[in-house]
């Protein structure tokens, strides 16, 4: 005679298939994770390929980078004065 699952089991068996799912997607998800970031990683950005908006976000990071820069070399300066006498 064939055992018939209870309703609850057939509840949790369902609850189980539906996260083995889920936990199949997640992982493929996952594995796609290093190539994605290793293209934007690499892939510099294009002016051309950008709008107007990006494009002078890009000039504003870049003037900030310099800014930034500039900074710390003025502050390292002293020190590095000090390091050589």
């Amino acid at each position: 005679m064939p055992v018939t699952p209870a309703p609850a089991d057939g509840d949790a068996l369902r609850e189980a298939e539906t996260a083995a799912l889920r936990l199949e997607q997640e992982r493929a998800e996952r594995a796609a994770l290093p190539a994605r970031f290793d293209a934007v990683c690499r892939t510099p950005a294009d002016p051309g390929a950008v709008s107007a908006r990006v494009q002078w976000i890009l000039v504003l990071a870049g003037a900030e980078a310099a800014e930034i820069l500039a900074e710390a070399r003025t502050a390292s300066a002293p020190a590095r004065v000090r390091t050589a006498a």
